[in-house]
């Protein structure tokens, strides 16, 4: 076997985050490295799982295209816009401490308000998240 690799060079590494070892094997072959590493269980569970996740994903959009394709964008935006810039950036204040994006409100934001209007409540929202999130003044 050792004839087929040529030579395999064995590294150990400490890592800085955990008080574990790694080992990562390195087969050389006529100078030629080919890099290949141990990967840990939880890894190959993770990676699985999120493999996963996008097949259904994707399942799941296929089946409803049709109603996806349909849906009215602009009535949605018409919708958001009519709440007024004051409840849209305090929505874009406060969702995001409960996970939701905050880049669809930038974009909305853009969007539905004139400019002057976008950026300070863009900034006032953030700053807004910032003092309920971080506890910062």
């Amino acid at each position: 076997m050792s004839e087929l690799l040529g030579r395999i060079d064995i590294v150990r590494f400490r890592s800085f985050r955990s008080r574990n070892s790694e080992l990562f094997v390195l087969p050389l072959r006529d100078g030629v490295g080919l890099f290949g590493s141990v990967i840990g269980k939880r890894i190959k569970i993770l990676g699985g799982l999120a493999a996963l996740g996008i097949v259904v994903g994707a399942v799941v959009v296929w089946q409803f295209r049709d109603t996806i394709q349909s849906l009215d964008i602009q009535a949605t935006v018409d919708w958001v816009a009519s709440f007024g810039p004051v409840p849209f950036f305090v929505a874009m204040a406060i969702l995001p401490s409960l996970w939701a994006p905050v880049s669809p409100f930038l974009l909305l934001a853009g969007v539905l308000y004139d400019l002057p209007v976008a950026l300070f409540g863009c900034a006032f929202a953030l700053r807004l998240r910032n003092v309920i999130l971080d506890g910062q003044p």
